[in-house]
This record gives C-alpha cells, sequence and structure tokens, in this order.
C-alpha cells in the first residue's frame, strides 16, 4: 500500500533526487563544466583573428584568400559554441521537466492509474534519443572543424581552432566535456526510468 501513495518514503527520495539531479546538472554541468570548456577551449583569444589574418596576407599562396579563411574558422567555432552549449543545457532541462513532471504526477494522479508511467517512459527514450543525437551533432562538428582545419594554410590557422580541431577525438579537453555529457545524459536517462518504474 505504501508504494502506491504519493508519500510513500521511496517515491519521495526518488523525486527529491530528481530535483536535486535537476540543479546540479544546470549548476555544475551546463553553467560551471561547460562554460569553462567553451571558455577555455572554443572561445578565441582577443586579437587572434587579426594576428592570423595579417600572417596570412603575408604569405602570397593564403593571401588573396585570408578573410575568408579567417571567417570559416570563426564561423565553425562559434556554431560549435552554441551546439555545445545547447546540448548542456538540453540535458539540464529536460531533467527539469522530469522533476516537475512527475512532481505534478504524484499530486495529481497520487499514484493511481497507467498515465504517470506512460508519461515517464515517453520522457526517458526522448532524453536517450536527445543524448544520442547531441554526440553525434558534437562528434560530427568535431570531424568537420578537423577537416577544415587540415584544409586550412598553416599561417591562416587559428591558434584557437589548431587547439579544438587538431586530432579533436584525442585532446583532453574534447574528451573531457564529452565524458561529462555523456555521464551527465546517462545518470539523468537512468534517473527517470528509476521514477517510472518507482510509479
Amino acid at each position: 500500500m505504501a508504494d502506491h501513495s504519493t508519500g510513500s518514503p521511496r517515491r519521495l527520495w526518488h523525486l527529491a533526487g530528481s530535483w536535486s539531479f535537476a540543479i546540479v546538472s544546470a549548476v555544475i554541468f551546463a553553467w560551471l563544466t561547460t562554460g569553462a570548456y567553451i571558455r577555455q577551449m572554443l572561445l578565441p583569444l582577443t586579437g587572434e583573428a587579426d594576428i592570423a589574418r595579417r600572417e596570412c596576407q603575408s604569405v602570397p599562396a593564403c593571401a588573396p584568400d585570408a578573410a575568408d579563411l579567417i571567417d570559416q574558422q570563426l564561423s565553425l567555432l562559434r556554431h560549435t559554441r552554441i551546439l555545445v552549449l545547447g546540448s548542456a543545457w538540453t540535458v539540464a532541462i529536460l531533467a527539469f521537466v522530469t522533476a516537475v513532471t512527475t512532481t505534478l504526477l504524484l499530486l495529481l494522479l497520487r499514484g493511481r492509474g497507467d498515465t504517470g508511467r506512460r508519461i515517464l517512459g515517453l520522457l526517458w527514450k526522448i532524453q536517450a534519443a536527445c543524448t544520442a543525437v547531441l554526440l553525434v551533432a558534437q562528434g560530427t562538428f568535431l570531424h568537420r572543424g578537423a577537416s577544415t582545419l587540415a584544409t586550412t594554410p598553416e599561417a591562416a590557422r587559428l591558434f584557437t581552432s589548431i587547439k579544438v580541431f587538431d586530432s579533436p577525438f584525442t585532446d583532453a579537453g574534447n574528451l573531457y566535456y564529452l565524458a561529462w555529457f555523456i555521464a551527465a545524459s546517462i545518470a539523468a536517462t537512468a534517473l527517470t526510468r528509476i521514477l517510472h518504474r518507482s510509479l
């Protein structure tokens, strides 16, 4: 009987864990960890583009395309920043959606019926699908950046582009962030499944 009540200790612990994880994923992962990764890896240094442009213009083979080569790298870095930030906040937002949904289900349905199980069953699948899509997208951008860097004359290469896109899948900074993303996403999905089974 206790397992089917709104105030079941196990359910309350699961609900508290859901809210705690949502807050931790937003503050620790999306804001602090991802923010630091973007600042250290994906944000060009002040004046870096101007220096690369001048160096490219000093090389006859590079000079005619100097502006385009620099703009191409800046655009790729900007889009990668947007994707990384969006991916991290997607994990956090879905965690909050799970916490809010579970709270409402327990208050409104009071543990009765299959509605709550169906909703949370759909939600954890959405989280898993989002994780897969966003991970592939981030991997694709890193690969695209590596390909772009390989075809960019050395004189026109930005230091930030080299740091991020030269061997992107063995770089410690990239791997550190991706490990955080995968761990946070798996934890979010696992927690939603636990909540789904507890209803």
